[in-house]
């Protein structure tokens, strides 16, 4: 499975749209995604880069990831957990990779959006840096946003994890694969928090059932995608140069660093590529950030409940700040501890509520339902001060680096559930409107989302 077999598949279930009139990449296509989120767009008119299509949106809902998948959206977090820990390795390509049908003489040649007006610049926004651990050979594929400075330099905010760890290791200056225009599952598996030494296409391999055949580069050491859009082979260097502004998932401008200059060596394309594009602070942004931190949630509470029936980064809290977690409560004090080993397993969330099973925790209004009738905020608030807090929370301390978190238990007392269901109309599940009304007054409730 590539992009493009994602795309048909979409494209099936009437989630494709294909925008054919001429748009620009400058803040127009932005602002195309924001007012199309859940839908994916395929612009094939793009001002100035008449050899591209621009595509966007492509994992904007849980119902898209769910699709791309296989699974029910209920199931996501079960599926990234287990793929996660029964990881599949990926095949090597020996004959010509489709990546390498094409060359291109510069960045430029790309249709790179510039989103926000504060934003330095044009970002590329769904692209992995692929590198590997000259010492270990193990690769690692990661998610960083790559703002283009010229036709052959690059800069990206390189968080001080697994790809810094392997840049500093080098001697400060790292060959990488820099891939666009790739299948969900494997935005998904470079989106996730693993240890240190697991190559994540292997958990990208798992999602999809099946091996990742990746190709090795022509001018870096390093494997990446043989099915991807676009590979931009390039030398993270010694140099350092200001990255940012740039809008974060908080939906606020992050601010300037310095970070290294990345030198382009090469750069290949399929033939007809698409070039992946994701809205920074949008559904996209939310979905790949948020999904991919639930499974460490899940079984962190796992060790600590016997039962957790879901877990969900909300979209309030930027799916990164507040949660949820569902359980089915087998004595009390569950609750609380379910709140503590989700605190854990995600640090920088800074409130959770845990719901019983019955709570219908993608629903904020049922989980606010829970909150003002199942909590006592006497007894069933627990205040963590001083606790380390995520850079992303705008109310961190600025000196210590810390706030305050909070749990809520938002659970039933034990062994009285019965008690806190919401009466049902007689028939209420099976009752039909279209037995009631004609074509006309369907195709109405239908416009008012009412009726399907």
């Amino acid at each position: 499975m590539d992009l493009r077999n994602y795309l048909n598949l979409v494209e099936s279930q009437n989630k494709l749209l294909h925008v054919t009139r001429q748009i620009s990449p400058l803040f127009e296509m932005a602002n195309f995604l924001k007012k199309t989120e859940g839908i994916v767009s395929v612009f094939e008119n793009v001002e100035g880069h008449p050899n591209f299509k621009v595509v966007g949106n492509t994992v904007s809902s849980r119902d898209l990831v769910a699709l791309a998948l296989g699974v029910r959206k209920e199931e996501i977090v079960l599926k990234m957990a287990d793929a996660m820990k029964n990881r599949i390795s990926v095949s090597e390509v020996h004959a010509s990779a489709p990546v390498h049908q094409r060359q291109l003489k510069s960045l430029l040649e790309l249709p790179v959006l510039w989103s926000y007006p504060k934003d330095r610049g044009r970002y590329m926004t769904a692209s992995a840096i692929i590198a590997k651990d000259q010492e270990t050979g193990q690769q690692n594929i990661s998610i960083h946003r790559l703002l283009v400075l010229s036709e052959n330099e690059l800069v990206g905010r390189i968080v001080e994890r697994h790809l810094f760890n392997m840049y500093q290791k080098s001697g400060e200056e790292l060959e990488i694969a820099i891939v666009n225009g790739l299948h969900p599952a494997i935005l998904l598996g470079a989106s996730t928090s693993t240890e240190y030494g697991i190559d994540e296409l292997t958990i990208a391999s798992a999602l999809l059932g099946e091996p990742i055949p990746v190709t090795k580069g022509k001018t870096v050491d390093v494997r990446y995608p043989a099915h991807a859009e676009i590979v931009i082979e390039a030398v993270m260097t010694s140099e350092y140069v200001d990255e940012g502004p740039f809008v974060d998932i908080a939906g606020k401008y992050d601010i300037v660093r310095k970070q290294p200059l990345i030198k382009v060596k090469a750069i290949y394309t399929r033939e007809n590529p698409y070039y992946q594009a994701l809205l920074s602070a949008g559904e996209d942004h939310f979905i790949l950030m948020g999904i991919t931190q639930e499974p460490r949630i899940l079984n962190s509470v796992k060790n600590a409940v016997p039962e957790v029936k879901g877990v969900y980064l909300t979209r309030g809290g930027s799916s990164w700040l507040h949660g949820v977690v569902s359980i089915k409560k087998r004595a009390e004090g569950d609750g609380k501890n379910a709140i503590l080993a989700a605190l854990a397993g995600h640090p920088s969330m800074k409130c959770v509520i845990v719901t019983d099973h019955d709570v219908d925790i993608f629903d904020p209004i049922a989980v606010e339902h829970a909150v003002a009738m199942r909590v006592d905020w006497s007894k069933d608030v627990i205040i963590v001060p001083w606790a380390k807090g995520s850079s992303l929370d705008p109310m961190r301390d600025p000196v210590t680096k810390t706030n305050t978190k909070i749990g809520i238990d938002a659970t039933a007392p034990l062994g009285k559930l019965d008690e806190f269901q919401l009466a049902k109309l007689k028939d209420e599940e099976s009752f039909d409107l279209r037995k009631y009304l004609n074509d006309e007054q369907i195709d109405f409730l239908r416009t008012q989302g009412i009726i399907e």
